[in-house]
């Protein structure tokens, strides 16, 4: 009964770091939600980004890619932009 249990235990623990379905076909990132409630965002060949659904932030897709929203206005900015520079996204926020 212990083993079994156990397994069960298991598979419940993986099946919350499966990737949760990205909101767009042809999508270029996954969503996997982490054992303790947070969430990481998996771009392909680009930046691997995390949040908690209780800060309010939501994501926000260019070119296939996920990109955070961080000031909530529904669009995305140089500063949120990852592919940016970092010199040109400190920029727009001075």
């Amino acid at each position: 009964m212990k083993r079994f249990i156990a397994i069960i235990m298991a598979a419940i623990m993986l099946c919350t770091l499966l990737p949760v379905a990205s909101i767009a076909d042809g999508a270029k990132w996954t969503e996997v939600k982490m054992p303790d409630g947070w969430i990481k965002v998996l771009n392909e060949g680009g930046a691997t980004l995390g949040y908690s659904p209780e800060s309010g932030v939501t994501l926000l897709e260019q070119d296939g890619f996920a990109f955070k929203d961080l000031n909530k206005n529904g669009k995305l900015d140089v500063y949120e932009d990852w592919r940016v520079d970092d010199k040109e996204r400190a920029a727009s926020l001075a």
